[in-house]
């Protein structure tokens, strides 16, 4: 006979020892990751650089300090996550590795919370340990809780509310927890606007057989924590006059994604986008009839759009937007020995979505949770921070088929553990990142431009800290600008590799290695005789050098 889940328990003091190891663990991971962000040129480049979301977040955060709390205007994104920027700022100073301090330490609260979610949900002390095991050593979110983006914070808020709402309903519908889980819902929407919540207290007023009278006060205890949050912010936007609840809309960026010509997966335009986002005016009245046309008029592309976001959603590939995972984790000893990442996650959650169904109580809000965090994204485009926020759901089931497959394999169950090895070998295979996809749409795995920007990142450092620190530090900055730069001229296509040319031939030029610098200018003028740059260049380098007189006519 199958042992139901909860019979077997840990010793209470046994189960607190392991937690805070679990607890240590993360700590560790972070903080060693913490000392090596601070060695890399690449956060301060990110917020310098108006291609880099983490800009707009930097900059609006000392706007709204500048401008007394309020900021002087309403942006298409939502202010939350600056806010809590500001925050920092105003406690610890002007410090973006602050926040990132502040990050980590939520991420450790993450494991907390999800050993107390998967206890409450399972009943099972072990589940909620490999739960928070999971998390303490799940890469990804530890680069993002290393990077001045919103993704990981949601995510705490996200379980943090989801926390708060399974033990208020499932204690009797206590009141104050649920208008904390409206609280922590209220802060996830102020960083980013999401159906969610509106789903939510409709669940909340339809959960359970209770009395109509005490699902009313439920539904306006969460929507009062909701409203609590929210309620500042709209009026911060109307003595801005503006008004937007929230953000001002932005439905342009519904057809990045969902143009029939689009990729739906990373970041990228398609003269369909532009077309239909001007027509739509960024008016939601006007893009729904439209997104309905073009589905009947291109069904076989939107077919294929929504297959391939789907997969790539589920794909164990962190697709990048302006900062790669893959790119830091080749750098970073502590990313590498946070082993666990979403190609082997994916595969136990989905195991998990088939395993916990009538096993767990409130079932129903992990699927509604995690339905809307991961719908929203495929509806949308597809991108690994878009995607952080519905992770800790993923690790809940993952935690649950971990344990179930161990429980079956000390019973003996051969039968059903044959069977779910078999699904998961085929989610596996399904989810593993594909090289032709990431070839097709990506170029490599890490981006040509991403290895150019990281170079830039260094090359912007050594040009700070020129003569101010010790030769070795220097010349270590332009050996890493070097090697990134060979990267990025390696994968980039040809109408982008004379810029990377030319930035490596002015480091040999920095480094009076003028037979590599005339090598690397005659390469651009071999592609591009015109090109005026690498002319000024290579006429400033020796002009009785023999390795640069390949062209005297040139030459004078």
């Amino acid at each position: 006979m199958i042992r139901r889940v909860g019979q077997a328990q840990m010793d209470r003091k046994k189960a607190f020892a392991w937690l805070a190891g679990i607890l240590i663990l993360a700590a560790f991971l972070r903080i060693f990751y913490f000392f090596e962000l601070q060695s890399s040129p690449v956060p301060v480049f990110t917020i310098r650089h108006d291609a880099f979301d983490q800009s707009r977040f930097f900059g609006l955060a000392r706007d709204i300090l500048t401008h007394h709390w309020l900021g002087s205007s309403v942006k298409s994104y939502a202010p939350g996550y600056s806010y809590l920027i500001a925050g920092v700022f105003r406690l610890f100073g002007e410090d973006i590795y602050e926040v990132f301090m502040f990050q980590m330490a939520l991420g450790i609260l993450v494991c907390f919370f999800l050993y107390r979610t998967a206890t409450i949900l399972f009943s099972h002390q072990i589940i909620g340990l490999v739960a928070a095991f999971m998390w303490a050593v799940y890469s990804p979110a530890i680069f993002y809780e290393g990077a001045l983006l919103r993704a990981s914070t949601i995510a705490f808020f996200n379980l943090l509310a989801f926390y708060f709402l399974v033990k208020g309903l499932l204690e009797g519908g206590q009141k104050r927890y649920i208008f904390l889980s409206g609280v922590a819902m209220g802060v996830s929407a102020v960083f980013r606007p999401n159906v969610l919540v509106a789903c939510l207290a409709g669940y909340v007023f339809l959960a359970g057989k209770k009395a109509l009278r005490t699902r009313i006060i439920c539904t306006a205890a969460f929507v009062g924590g909701v409203v609590l949050v929210v309620a500042p912010i709209t009026v911060r936007n109307r003595l801005l006059h503006s008004s937007a609840i929230i953000s001002e809309p932005h439905a342009r960026i519904f057809w990045i994604g969902n143009a029939y010509d689009a990729k739906g997966i990373g970041l990228s335009r398609t003269p369909t986008h532009y077309q239909l986002a001007k027509e739509t005016e960024g008016k939601m009245a006007k893009m729904i009839p439209v997104f309905f046309r073009e589905i009947q008029r291109h069904p076989k592309a939107y077919r294929s759009l929504y297959a391939r976001k789907i997969t790539m959603f589920f794909n164990g590939y962190e697709i990048p937007s302006n900062l790669s995972y893959d790119l830091l984790k080749e750098d970073s000893l502590a990313l590498r020995l946070a082993f666990l990442d979403f190609s082997f996650l994916s595969p136990l959650a989905l195991l998990g979505l088939f395993l916990t169904r009538r096993r767990m109580r409130q079932g129903g809000l992990l699927y509604l949770f995690l339905g809307i965090l991961s719908g929203s994204v495929i509806l949308l485009h597809v991108q690994s921070r878009y995607r952080m926020p519905a992770m800790p759901f993923f690790v809940l089931l993952g935690a649950y088929s971990l344990w179930w497959l161990w429980d079956r394999m000390s019973q003996q169950q051969w039968r059903a553990l044959g069977a779910a090895s078999a699904f998961l070998v085929f989610a596996a295979a399904w989810t593993h990142p594909d090289q032709r996809v990431i070839q097709r749409y990506f170029g490599s795995r890490v981006r040509f431009i991403d290895y150019g920007n990281a170079a830039f990142a260094y090359l912007d450092r050594y040009d700070e800290t020129k003569g101010t620190v010790p030769r070795e530090v220097s010349k270590k900055l332009l050996q890493r600008a070097e090697e990134f730069l060979k990267k990025a001229v390696e994968r980039s296509p040809d109408y982008k590799r004379s810029a990377y040319l030319l930035s490596l031939a002015l480091i040999y030029m920095e480094r009076h290695e003028d037979k590599a610098a005339c090598e690397v200018l005659w390469r651009i003028l071999a592609r591009q005789p015109g090109h005026e740059t690498a002319r000024r260049l290579l006429n400033r380098l020796p002009k009785e050098a023999p390795y640069c007189a390949k062209d005297e006519n040139f030459k004078k």
